[in-house]
């Protein structure tokens, strides 16, 4: 909050001398009031549940607690909250997506080889729904309209992404030929990205088909810690890692 020079990384000393090798970053000193807000506490009448993932569309609300309950499900207040019914092959999701194309399913995916879908939150079937065992980290919707979509998901643990086109039902793999360690993946105006917390990528503007690496994301210097796209930009979060670079002699 002070002028003048501070190093990138709080606490660490800066150079005594700025050359070709140091990176600036200039920023305005600028003063805004914080958002005024309010917090309203709702309890989902759950036994001190964490919850991995969440999802929301229309009129209802989705959650996937850590207790014995697998799913459960809400009006958009939250001011209640139900069990929703789960079959025996139920895999504790990672992600979770609700479709805005074609049955507007939702799909939710965790470390196994089934996929959990549902058409309104309220039940769930996994059984007949097989996918290659991995675990799925991130999905993403593509291109989509009423009668058609491509929805694509991400392992952390495998460099192959799945794909479908019929609501889940059904998925293929894709080998993107890059390395293992996906984390985030998104879509927008005919591109897919796939982002590593190092920041690599891959891309693929043939909806899936085939990947390329791209561009780095962030400065090898930086962590990325999250990654979408919005407002006609891919988006993404990233922190200091606390490497640097030193010049030679």
């Amino acid at each position: 909050g002070k002028r003048g020079w501070d190093h990138i990384v709080p606490g660490w000393t800066i150079a005594t001398v700025l050359d070709g090798t140091t990176t600036y970053r200039i920023e305005p000193r600028v003063k805004v009031a914080s958002p005024g807000y309010s917090v309203t506490e709702l309890n989902t009448g759950l036994t001190a549940p964490t919850f991995k993932c969440t999802s929301g569309h229309g009129s209802t609300l989705v959650a996937f607690p850590s207790t014995s309950e697998n799913a459960v499900y809400s009006n958009l207040t939250g001011s209640s909250w139900s069990t929703a019914t789960t079959d025996g092959s139920w895999i504790t999701p990672n992600c979770v997506l609700k479709c805005k194309g074609k049955l507007k399913y939702y799909i939710s995916l965790g470390n196994g080889a089934k996929v959990n879908l549902s058409t309104a939150g309220t039940a769930w079937a996994s059984a007949p729904y097989t996918i290659t065992s991995a675990n799925y980290i991130d999905i993403c919707e593509g291109p989509h309209n009423s009668t058609s979509h491509t929805v694509i998901a991400i392992a952390d643990d495998s460099a192959t992404v799945q794909k479908t086109t019929t609501d889940g039902t059904t998925w293929t793999g894709i080998a993107t030929g890059g390395a293992v360690g996906f984390k985030w993946i998104a879509y927008g105006n005919g591109k897919w990205m796939i982002v590593r917390a190092n920041g690599t990528c891959m891309q693929s503007v043939d909806n899936g088909a085939t990947w390329v690496a791209g561009n780095n994301v962030c400065p090898s210097t930086y962590d990325v810690t999250g990654f979408t796209w919005g407002n006609n930009k891919f988006v993404a979060a990233c922190m200091p890692n606390g490497t640097f670079s030193v010049g030679g002699d």
